[in-house]
């Protein structure tokens, strides 16, 4: 529920992301899309709008 967020929840969906990207990163590495990875992973990433 959005409006009970607590820190736990916040860490375990960012858990969760996070395993969610190294299992595309894993797929990709290698593949005919290489290089597409390689701008993926070097372009910062976007500051949050608060």
């Amino acid at each position: 529920m959005p409006w009970r967020d607590t820190g736990f929840e916040r860490r375990e969906r960012a858990r969760n992301l996070a395993t969610r990207h190294l299992m595309v990163l894993e797929r990709l590495a290698g593949a005919e899309a290489d290089d597409r990875l390689e701008r993926l992973v070097t372009q910062p990433a976007p500051t949050p709008n608060r």
